[in-house]
């Protein structure tokens, strides 16, 4: 997935602690062939929720969950995730690494720990790297060009 979401392999990829109680509120994405019908007069939590929670059958590899928030200002519920801001605050400790894609540009490193040094938790820098002899990535902690 990362020629997908990560810009080629240019980009990087955050690791999460999925034990934490924020990351258990992640919801599984139902995958399909044919587009699923929303109710508009459904109103309960998964109806409202299941156009952000529905893909194509043709993405069903990456078994995706999402964490979903609401904006502050419309929060109906209290057991919901609240976004202030535009911005959900994680749990302290809940971010564990930052994957550096194996084509990732010169210079990424250093401004990465630059930003992790800055973090209250420590937080592992890991790297993607290409097998020479296989289709397959391999995350490893230390980088070897």
């Amino acid at each position: 997935m990362w020629a997908h979401y990560a810009n080629k392999h240019r980009g990087i990829c955050l690791e999460f602690n999925a034990n934490d109680e924020l990351f258990c509120q992640a919801i599984k994405i139902s995958y399909a062939e044919d587009y699923p019908i929303y109710d508009l007069t459904d109103e309960t939590v998964n109806g409202n929720l299941m156009p952000l929670t529905s893909k194509s059958k043709a993405w069903e590899y990456e078994d995706e969950y999402r964490l979903i928030a609401q904006v502050q200002d419309a929060s109906n519920t209290e057991n919901t995730l609240v976004a202030c801001e535009d911005r959900v605050n994680l749990p302290e400790n809940s971010l564990i690494s930052v994957i550096i894609g194996c084509l990732a540009p010169e210079g990424i490193e250093e401004d990465i720990r630059r930003i992790t040094d800055q973090a209250s938790a420590a937080i592992e820098i890991k790297f993607a790297e290409r097998s020479r002899d296989q289709y397959k990535i391999s995350i490893t902690s230390e980088y070897s060009p």
